[in-house]
């Protein structure tokens, strides 16, 4: 859908607010039009969920994603994007020792299966960018330069040279390495 898709660029360009109208737009029409297929319905809700979380709407994107988790449990369908979100859930606002302990077990957990992506993949880079963001909202700065680093090299990968998509995310990952 292409509401879906100009939700997924305004996410990409760091403007939530418009993101969240599109991607509430989009889950709406799927509500409507796909009420049988609830597969749809559900990656609908994972990408509002997944926004929402990044934007600090924790709460709401808990609920979300847990209904999610429940249809792609259901229909066996891979669970990735929904622990990511979990994960970044649990961390909130301001984690403390112990609740980032958990989210480094959980992302180590899940890494093999981020890496198991194409590097040509563009979720693949925003999986790990977004880790990588995770990991330095906890502190973990090795592990998030790391991280960050393999995102700045897959964003060479997934975007044409020079585009201004791997220009920005270079300069956020960048802005985040040098904190």
């Amino acid at each position: 859908m292409a509401i879906n898709n100009l939700a997924y660029l305004y996410e990409d360009m760091g403007n939530y607010n418009e993101a969240e109208k599109l991607f509430r737009e989009s889950l709406n029409l799927r509500e409507q039009h796909y009420s049988d297929n609830p597969v749809r319905v559900a990656s609908s809700k994972g990408n509002l969920a997944r926004l929402l979380s990044k934007s600090g709407q924790y709460e709401e994107s808990k609920l979300l994603n847990n209904e999610v988790i429940s249809v792609y449990k259901n229909k066996n369908i891979n669970l990735l994007e929904g622990e990511i979100i979990q994960i970044a859930n649990s961390i909130g606002h301001n984690p403390d020792e112990k609740i980032c302990q958990n989210a480094k077990i959980g992302i180590e957990k899940i890494m093999p299966q981020v890496n198991k992506a194409s590097e040509k993949s563009w979720r693949r880079l925003y999986q790990e960018y977004w880790i990588g963001q995770l990991y330095m909202k906890c502190h973990y700065k090795e592990e998030a330069i790391e991280l960050l680093n393999t995102a700045k090299t897959h964003a060479k990968i997934v975007y044409a040279e020079n585009s201004e998509g791997q220009i920005q995310l270079t300069q956020q990952i960048l802005s985040l390495i040098h904190i």
